[in-house]
């Protein structure tokens, strides 16, 4: 990560480039009334892959683990694809179109993210929401990572005095910055950073740089690799702007009591086991409670993966990943190809093989919103499990469906961070105090946000929290999460986790 914390501290030329880019998008105002017109407001997914630290190694002499394989499939992925690849998107629902508008530019240039940079690289769209009307708002942005793509969610709290609340702000475009620009507010007071994860604390510099005013709140034992910078080198100046380190506001601070309109309205809870992972990783989230409208926000703790792909979600990708074409070089082919060139898990090149046997039987052709759907679900399949099995990959329905519309602990998070024993007693307390405040709604920064209760975030959590090891990995496939366990076990061995 030594690329983007140094980014961090370059001066704000440096970091955001605007570019002029004139385009036609819908308007957060008119996104808003068509939310409250009825229509429905599903936010979306995550590279949590960057959420943990991972090594490399072959497993014992009684079980290889295909981690080799692993890295095969994920350098294929990272092929650049040939202009003529690209698929044809289905046109759009006449009954999903909204009025557009001239749209504020959407550039920023990031190429951070060592040793895997985290795109997109010169252009980040946004897309708002509102959660809670008048209230609570969501505003969304792609990342990409060879290929796959997953969303990263800021959370936005209007104040009782129309001052707002940032919540894991993403990056500050101008057409992001025009957005909380149109809810009309009285300025930012607050800026949170939930976490300790990359993707989340790149754009905090950049943000409250925006915003000079506001106080800057985040989780403490802020970490880098391979150098491990002190926050404010970061671009996370918690103390410089007023504000202070993200615990629990039970406990009281100096910095809370400095804030009285911060703690008259939101409660902390936070998650902080007392030794770090591998490489220094601090697995810590800040649980985050608006009172007045019971919302409860979340950073990777938990995700809901929507039905069907959200509006961030590029259809043009979501194609390219769902096309099962022999020749067509897309993504879709690529990971197909990639699987069965390595035969993974053994039975990859057969399964493949009469993937593509079949549609030379003279089958009529496929319509676009079957690619679509099926892009979507093998997306996030590759972007929660990382290697799921060959069966999945084929055809990700039925493995999809196990995991969708559910609120559950990611499978990655899950295998690589919560089954530390330095993490999983912590985690436990956590879970209980959080699961005492009495909230309606959940919004955390990947996938969909939407109606959650106490008792679903115990729910989700209670296959997690269960003693190690754990024969039963319900609520997933076993096959899909394997090459996680295989990781976790020598991760595990190695003290790294």
């Amino acid at each position: 990560l030594l690329w983007s914390e140094v980014a961090s501290w370059l001066p704000p030329d440096r970091l955001a480039h605007h570019v002029a880019a004139p385009r036609m998008v819908q308007s957060s105002s008119q996104v808003f009334k068509a939310r409250l017109s009825g229509q429905t407001c599903t936010p979306v997914v995550p590279l949590e892959a960057l959420h943990a630290p991972t090594m490399s190694r072959c497993a014992d002499a009684g079980r290889p683990v295909p981690i080799l394989t692993a890295a095969l499939l994920a350098m294929l992925l990272a092929l650049p694809l040939p202009r003529s690849a690209a698929l044809a998107l289905p046109t759009p629902d006449a009954s999903t179109s909204t009025v557009s508008a001239p749209a504020k530019s959407r550039g920023y240039i990031n190429f951070t993210g060592f040793p895997f940079p985290l795109g997109p690289f010169t252009e980040r769209r946004t897309v708002p929401s509102e959660l809670v009307p008048g209230r609570v708002y969501a505003f969304e942005q792609e990342q990409k990572l060879s290929g796959i793509t997953a969303n990263v969610r800021a959370v936005v709290f209007r104040m009782e005095d129309n001052h707002l609340l940032v919540y894991n702000p993403v990056a500050p475009t101008e057409e992001f910055c025009a957005q909380l620009a149109s809810l009309k507010h009285s300025g930012i007071s607050h800026i949170l950073l939930g976490a300790t994860a990359y993707e989340h604390k790149i754009f905090v510099g950049p943000f409250a740089r925006k915003f000079p005013d506001a106080k800057v709140w985040a989780v403490p034992d802020q970490w880098s690799f391979p150098l491990d910078l002190p926050a404010p080198l970061l671009g996370i100046d918690v103390e410089g702007t007023g504000g202070g380190e993200l615990t629990d506001t039970a406990a009281g601070s100096a910095a809370y009591a400095a804030s009285p309109d911060l703690t008259a309205e939101f409660e902390v809870k936070l998650l902080r086991p007392k030794r770090r992972l591998g490489f220094g990783y601090a697995a810590n989230e800040a649980a985050l409670l608006h009172k007045p409208t019971r919302t409860l926000a979340l950073t990777d703790a938990l995700v809901k993966v929507p039905l069907k792909p959200p509006e961030i979600f590029p259809r043009s990708d979501l194609l390219a990943v769902g096309d099962n074409a022999r020749n067509s070089l897309s993504l879709g082919n690529l990971v197909l190809r990639a699987a069965g060139a390595v035969n993974w898990r053994g039975t990859a090149a057969k399964e493949v093989e009469q993937l593509w046997a079949s549609q030379e039987s003279g089958a009529a052709a496929e319509p676009a919103a079957e690619a679509l759907q099926r892009g979507w679900e093998r997306n996030a399949l590759l972007s929660l499990y990382f290697g799921p099995k060959p069966a999945t990959l084929v055809d990700p329905a039925a493995s999809f469906n196990q995991l969708a519309d559910r609120w559950l602990v990611a499978p990655v998070t899950d295998a690589l961070i919560y089954r530390s024993d330095r993490v999983k007693p912590e985690l436990a307390r956590w879970v209980d105090d959080v699961a005492s405040w009495d909230f309606r709604t959940i919004a955390p920064a990947h996938f969909a946000a939407g109606p959650g209760t106490a008792d679903e975030l115990r729910a989700a959590f209670t296959p997690t929290l269960k003693p190690e090891p754990r024969e039963d990995r319900e609520p997933y496939d076993r096959g899909d999460v394997q090459l996680l366990d295989d990781i976790a076990e020598q991760l595990v061995r190695l003290r790294i986790i």
